[in-house]
């Protein structure tokens, strides 16, 4: 990731999916590495954690493009 033209992270995100009784689990990791003092004060993970969200709204709307 870069702020302006200095690089200020880099992340290794890893998703997989495994069977589950009520559909599918979805497993979500990342890792980061801050570079070059950078201090992200949980920004990253605010940003991931909405994604997130967003994806499951997406998802358990009834009229959403999955259903």
């Amino acid at each position: 990731m870069k702020l302006g033209e200095t690089r200020i992270s880099a992340s290794l995100a890893t998703v997989s999916f495994e069977a589950a009784r009520s559909g599918t689990r979805m497993v979500f990791t990342e890792q980061v590495v801050s570079l070059d003092g950078y201090a992200d004060n949980g920004a990253r993970l605010q940003g991931t954690e909405i994604g997130l969200d967003n994806l499951e709204l997406l998802l358990e709307r009834k009229e959403g493009p999955i259903h």
